[in-house]
């Protein structure tokens, strides 16, 4: 189960500037947000807009993916 609200943007892995024609998305009330159409000729991050009061990030991939974050911190 993931948080809703959550705002996010794809950005380019090397700058963190946003990916052109690509506007933020919001995750749904499960917590999952959907960006079609991205290119393969580069690499790219998802950039955390707006943290929810109250939300706590966590590590990515330490333990049980029902719990934690898939996020990086960087």
């Amino acid at each position: 189960m993931g948080i809703e609200g959550v705002q996010l943007q794809l950005v380019y892995d090397s700058s963190q500037l946003a990916v052109p024609g690509y506007a933020p998305v919001e995750t749904d009330s499960t917590g999952v947000a959907t960006i079609v159409g991205v290119p393969k000729d580069q690499r790219y991050r998802v950039q955390v807009l707006n943290v929810p009061v109250g939300a706590t990030r966590t590590h990515s991939n330490k333990g049980n993916d029902d719990v934690d974050s898939d996020l990086s911190r960087d």
